[in-house]
């Protein structure tokens, strides 16, 4: 019995003292949930976004044909200008912050981007995301990941 009591001892201080570094790449709803809940539990997390937008593949840009060579991302269009959901916005909600009361039941495209940005700044995800950011390789070393990010070759513990 005093063993298993020391080693819970070890692995809840362990637990504590560990680096708790997180990377998340993408704003878009997955990042953006991904890292609230780590931000919950505590962690130190950066948010790589290699656009400058919040919202991933909600944010709608018209193609140009041109690209922008200090916008890596200038030349995408995931969607098109009419599209709306297929899924009813109680469902497409996150548990933690719902859409508005007067949000219709299959939002347009600009509306679910308008609620990521609300997600994003209302649990102030802003002051952890870095945007112009695009992540070029992640590689592990026998103890953290090294990235490499436009401007940066950070070390997490988690990506």
């Amino acid at each position: 019995r005093r063993s298993w009591r020391r080693l819970a001892v070890f692995l809840s201080t362990y637990r504590y003292t560990m680096n708790k570094n997180v990377a998340v790449i993408g704003a878009g709803a997955a990042g953006l949930t991904a890292a609230h809940r780590c931000l919950e539990q505590g962690l130190d997390v950066s948010v790589f976004e290699q656009s400058g937008d919040v919202g991933g593949a909600w944010v709608f840009r018209e193609e140009t044909g041109e690209t922008d060579p200090n916008n890596p991302v200038s030349n995408h269009a995931s969607m098109y200008a009419s599209l709306r959901t297929n899924l009813p916005s109680e469902i497409m909600s996150f548990r933690a912050f719902e859409f508005p009361a007067n949000t219709e039941q299959f939002p347009r495209h600009e509306t679910v981007c308008q609620y990521l940005v609300d997600f994003w700044k209302h649990f102030e995800l802003n002051k952890v995301t870095k945007f112009n950011s695009q992540v070029e390789h992640a590689s592990w070393d026998p103890k953290t990941y090294q990235m490499d990010a436009q401007n940066s070759q950070p070390r997490f513990k988690f990506i």
